[in-house]
């Protein structure tokens, strides 16, 4: 997962929560966070799975939002709870889209001001996989010239696409491991499969078979 959480990882700009969760600088019409205020969930989840939020929020009994965005895109409210006794507070989500989110919580009263007033929480950032079929390729390749211009080897690391540029990161899911991998040639042709993992992919994700994954490009970064 360490190839993934390298790639994902946000701007120079962005700082870090004491945990480790990258945290985008606040835009100029955004709350800042604000201290104790936090949300966090599982870094990814498939398509069509309901994925868990938590937090803790600014004072007990504290009405929140939970909003979501895509990058360059606006918050939008997806969400709402209410903190317990001890300030923390949950709620489930189902991703309609796949694609890379930040999530974050607002206190109810002030998510409807377009002021930069009123707390938000940190943020935290989500992939949501789209369900695919992938199978894998390279005994009887190995030594030729990929259609994206590369020779391929037992180590080299990369998917076949019918469609997408050479070149374009591909973030894939499988087994509960995950990694990113470029795309370096054309294919797969056959088994109905969307993607073709080389040889070094597929022993990465301890694919060894034509099997569902989880993939995501990441297009916007």
């Amino acid at each position: 997962m360490a190839a993934v959480a390298a790639l994902l990882a946000l701007p120079a700009a962005a700082g870090a929560s004491p945990g480790g969760v990258a945290v985008p600088a606040p835009e100029a019409d955004e709350p800042a966070a604000a201290d104790g205020f936090t949300v966090t969930a599982k870094r990814s989840v498939w398509l069509g799975k309901r994925i868990s939020i938590r937090g803790q929020a600014p004072s007990p009994h504290a009405k929140v939002k939970i909003q979501a965005k895509t990058p360059g895109g606006a918050w939008r409210t997806i969400g709402a709870a209410e903190a317990g006794d001890e300030r923390s507070f949950s709620t489930k989500w189902a991703p309609e889209s796949p694609g890379r989110f930040a999530l974050r919580a607002v206190l109810a009263e002030a998510s409807g001001s377009s002021s930069s007033a009123g707390p938000a929480s940190s943020s935290h950032e989500l992939l949501v996989f789209r369900p695919l079929i992938a199978t894998w390729y390279g005994p009887g390749f190995f030594g030729r010239e990929t259609a994206c211009g590369m020779k391929l080897t037992k180590e080299t690391k990369g998917v076949a696409h019918r469609s997408l540029p050479c070149g374009t990161k591909v973030a894939i899911s499988y087994g509960g491991r995950e990694t990113v991998a470029p795309v370096i040639d054309r294919g797969p042709f056959a088994n109905g499969a969307d993607y073709d993992l080389t040889q070094a992919t597929a022993r990465e994700l301890d694919v060894k078979a034509t099997v569902k994954v989880g993939a995501l490009p990441l297009r916007d970064r």
